[in-house]
């Protein structure tokens, strides 16, 4: 009789495990975010192209679709321009301009902005009421593509509300300032209240 009960809890412990492995397989082939589905229940499954911050913020105006196989204008930013711009795109007070807010970044003479981004800018230039005079690397080394994510990125982003800018302008500036240095403000044209 002792041997019996002696092996009653490793039978109880077999049964248990081979009921939650049965559970977990089950759960596991399930079809996944139901109608009734529960946010942060294991039924759960997000069908929208932006998260919650994004409810909450301008994030998704900017955040790139869903399936989207284009570059990432955010991470190309972080990795290329925010060392000088920032983060935040308030730039660095006396040495680099700040992009948010920079009618240069939201007018609509999108050909001037993709010639500084392919070329650079040296000299100074009056950035909300600021001259800098400071030297802004050429970008050209970009691939199209990756240059107009970024200035979609920079166009869309804080404060600024700006159309977007296809490649094709990247391309065309191209064609048409071929090898060169880098621009003056003045050759671009400066832009009025800037």
């Amino acid at each position: 009789m002792r041997s019996l009960f002696s092996r009653v809890p490793s039978l109880a412990l077999c049964v248990l495990a081979l009921s939650l492995a049965l559970i977990a397989c089950e759960r596991h082939e399930r079809q996944q975010g139901g109608k009734n589905a529960v946010m942060g229940s294991p039924e759960y499954k997000a069908v929208e192209n932006v998260s919650l911050v994004a409810h909450t913020s301008n994030v998704a105006e900017v955040a790139p679709k869903v399936g989207s196989s284009g570059p990432d204008g955010a991470a190309l930013f972080a990795a290329s321009c925010a060392a000088c711009h920032q983060a935040t795109g308030q730039g660095v007070p006396g040495a680099f301009p700040p992009l948010d807010g920079s009618l240069y970044v939201t007018s609509n003479n999108v050909e001037r902005l993709a010639s500084i981004m392919l070329y650079g800018l040296q000299g100074p230039i009056t950035v909300k009421g600021t001259v800098y005079q400071n030297i802004m690397l050429p970008q050209g080394a970009m691939k199209d593509e990756e240059l107009a994510a970024i200035a979609n990125y920079i166009r869309n982003t804080w404060s600024n509300k700006a159309g977007g800018i296809e490649a094709a302008v990247f391309t065309k500036m191209r064609q048409k300032w071929g090898q060169r240095g880098q621009f003056t403000i003045e050759e671009l044209g400066v832009e009025p209240g800037a």
